[in-house]
């Protein structure tokens, strides 16, 4: 029962992890491709957003190895 709950634990945070890294590549382009056009506060929101993003990203990253350890424990 545990084992199949951190599976699922597991897929749950991989799935958001890759939607949060294709937002951050989403933002990175846009910052790129509109770079000339945007005003300075857009690229501070944007750049605020970036961090935001990478900060999710890495207690995504976190949880995963705690349900990793987790999963390696119960195997």
């Amino acid at each position: 029962m545990d084992l199949e709950k951190t599976k699922i634990k597991i897929e749950f945070l991989k799935t958001f992890l890759l939607a949060f890294l294709t937002a951050l590549f989403g933002m990175f382009a846009y910052l790129v491709v509109n770079f000339s056009l945007l005003a300075i506060w857009q690229i501070f929101l944007t750049i605020i957003g970036i961090i935001i993003t990478l900060l999710v990203i890495i207690v995504l990253l976190k949880f995963l190895s705690v349900e990793f350890k987790t999963l390696k424990d119960l195997k």
